[in-house]
């Protein structure tokens, strides 16, 4: 490789880190099990394909592994039939097979976002209850709109998602007591069927546990090992995994002591995201549709599950393509559905589309997918872009109603937003001009110009576009978007941070109010007290770019004409958060005047005040000897009951007093 190739590859690479919705598309695509052992095999593969997307981007004549635009199939909106399903799949099929399939599950599940709207309250209703203190929620995106994690609270319990188990746990004044534990994550070794918990959601009595089934055989192509291979020279293989479901598993807790499974409600593919608007959770899953047989409509048409007792979703509740222009170019299926969670448990309504879905964003009313796509005009003239669609939700009653498509893509749900019947996208706009070969199948492709910027586009609920601003810092990409009202604010990167402030009063005319240039850059920002916004990121060298250590800064944007950076600190040899990827990480209540996330394996907690800046009030080391890694703590969750922050990780729960933050009680999370 030349130096310039060397040069682009490493630009490109620091470029390539994923999201945490790309890393979890990936990971569902691939089937894995277990949340801890993926996440090595995970990035491994990230960094393979984005290998590959580079080779794609900067080499000189290279193989095409990019569609171009697919042939137009003559079809209806809405499939009349399954045998019309499994002809257009049949063809979608072999499209398919003519590209790699590393790349396909790469651009695949390298993403296109959903969206945020406003902070969300962090404090959890009480219900009117005197005894209940108060107490946080998870970092919502959106009011109302409720978010599964991996630890939940109701103001009595807390609720935690370990490896192999779900623990309720009292917590009352800071003390802690295990009430009862589930086993969650089970293998059937002998019919070769598994399961694995992924977030869960808690409303009144009832818990609700988002689960992936999966099956799998011993070997790539199922064949049992032979018999006679020497022991010490058999070749260990990985896995294959089959069919999969995502579903929910309901539990009556209104004896916490002995919670009961009511039922399981499930249907096709891996998890993409959820959401729960009052008792119904809105459940998002991606099915790829490999072998098929026409007699067997069960190989290429989805399904919802009952307890296991599986039913096809009807053809006319699966949709091949809203408007003519946007027709279906791989075989495989978006399903969401609408799943009332009172009672014993019900599917409403599912529908499914022929496409496939990365990152979801909801609001009351409205449910969009977006997705990583493509642009590639007549005049060898290509851009990444954004797919998206839009259900309507009412009361688990879902109907597609939108598909649209913007240049670009998303960095993660944060850069989409829905307000007043405006929806809103933020966007990193990869293009290239180029020229093609051919031999047999195979199309080689020869990249001439490149260029990168970002975009801000508005929509109406029809995604149709309404206004934009486009050509936004050059050769740099976003890092974090938050949308306050009629105003965005995004952060952009190369050697300093310019934070855009854009006015989205008139959806049709936006119109940049500010840009603020400072090192670094934030990767989650949050509002905080009036006029103040809180950013999570990182420092860097304002002449070289080089990135550093963790920096929080606190805008002022009282005035988004004149943002300033008000204050900043930084955590001097602390590199990594969950939190810079993982909103519901962090802890942020400005009433209680706390700001909490983990970092490099601890649990950082800082107050804010516009006289003193940030200040640190506890660093919090779950580390209980020296040869223990830090990696058993990088689920680590903060929240608040009364006057006590809890900080839960996989092992253990341990509470401290908000006055003082000592340490109150610890309860170890063991079987």
């Amino acid at each position: 490789m030349n130096d310039d190739f060397k040069k682009k590859y490493r630009e490109e690479m620091d470029r390539q880190f994923p999201s945490a919705e790309s890393l979890k598309s990936l990971e569902d695509a691939m089937g894995r099990a277990s949340r801890k052992s993926k996440a090595v095999r995970i990035r491994s593969l990230v960094a393979l394909a984005a290998c590959f997307a580079l080779i794609v981007a900067f080499s000189g004549p290279i193989m095409n592994l990019i569609s171009k635009q697919s042939k137009k199939i003559e079809v209806p909106t809405v499939a009349g039939s399954y045998e019309e399903l499994y002809t257009l799949l049949s063809e979608l099929r072999t499209e398919n097979n003519k590209n790699t399939y590393a790349l396909d599950v790469w651009f695949g599940a390298h993403e296109a976002a959903a969206a945020p709207e406003r902070a969300a309250s962090a404090t959890g209703s009480s219900k009117g209850l005197a005894d209940i203190p108060e107490f946080s929620d998870t970092n919502l995106q959106v009011a109302g709109v409720q978010e599964a994690d991996i630890v939940k609270t109701d103001g009595r319990y807390i609720y935690a998602l370990s490896s192999e188990y779900l623990y309720i746990v009292s917590a009352v004044d800071g003390k802690l007591q295990k009430v009862s534990q589930i086993v969650r994550n089970v293998s059937d070794e002998q019919n070769r069927k598994g399961k694995s918990s992924l977030e869960m959601y808690v409303r009144g009595d009832r818990l609700i546990v988002l689960t992936n089934y999966y099956s799998y055989y011993p070997g790539p192509w199922g064949a049992e090992p032979a018999l006679d291979v020497v022991p010490e020279k058999r070749a260990y293989i990985l896995p294959y995994f089959g069919a999969s479901e995502v579903g929910v598993e309901i539990y009556d807790i209104s004896d916490r002591a002995n919670p009961r499974q009511l039922s399981t409600l499930s249907q096709s593919g891996s998890y993409v995201s959820s959401r729960m608007i009052g008792d119904i959770v809105y459940l998002v899953s991606n099915q790829n549709v490999y072998d098929i047989a026409k007699d067997k409509p069960e190989t290429y048409v989805p399904q919802v599950f009952r307890n296991g007792e599986g039913s096809l979703i009807e053809a006319k509740d699966i949709c091949i393509a809203i408007a003519p222009e946007y027709l279906p170019s791989s075989a495989q299926y978006l399903i969401v559905s609408g799943i009332d969670t009172s009672g014993s448990g019900e599917i409403v309504s599912t529908k499914s589309i022929l496409g496939y879905g990365s990152t979801v964003y909801s609001s009351k009313d409205n449910l969009y997918v977006a997705a990583y796509s493509q642009l590639d005009s007549a005049e060898n003239k290509y851009s990444d872009a954004t797919k998206l669609y839009r259900f309507s939700l009412n009361s688990g009653r879902i109907e597609f109603e939108a598909e649209g498509i913007v240049p670009g893509t998303i960095i993660n749900q944060f850069a989409m937003d829905e307000h007043n019947g405006t929806f809103r996208i933020v966007t990193t706009v990869y293009s290239y001009t180029y020229s093609d070969g051919r031999d047999g199948d195979i199309v080689w492709r020869s990249v001439t110009d490149s260029e990168q910027h970002n975009a801000l586009y508005t929509l109406d609920l029809n995604l149709n576009l309404v206004g934009k601003i486009e050509n936004l810092a050059p050769d740099e990409r976003v890092y974090s978007v938050r949308f306050i009202g009629d105003t965005a604010y995004f952060v952009t990167f190369r050697q300093v941070d310019p934070l855009f402030a854009v006015d989205l009063s008139d959806p049709a005319n936006p119109v940049i109010l500010s840009k603020l240039k400072i090192p670094g850059f934030s990767e989650y920002l949050h509002p905080f007290a009036e006029g103040l916004l809180f950013g999570l990121g990182k420092d860097a060298d304002e002449e070289s770019g080089k990135v550093g250590f963790l920096k929080l800064s606190m805008f002022d944007i009282s005035n988004p004409s004149d943002v300033t950076e008000t204050d900043k600190l930084i955590i001097d040899g602390t590199f990594y958060s969950e939190a810079s990827y993982n909103h519901k990480a962090i802890l942020i209540d400005s009433e209680k005047n706390i700001i909490a996330f983990p970092a490099d394996g601890k649990y950082y907690i800082y107050s804010y005040s516009r006289d003193n800046g940030f200040m640190q009030k506890a660093v919090i080391s779950l580390v209980e000897k020296e040869n223990d890694y830090y990696y058993y703590y990088y689920e680590l969750r903060g929240l608040y009951i009364g006057d006590y922050l809890y900080v839960v990780s996989d092992r253990s729960i341990s509470s401290y007093s908000m006055e003082t933050y000592k340490l109150h009680d610890t309860l170890k999370l063991s079987a």
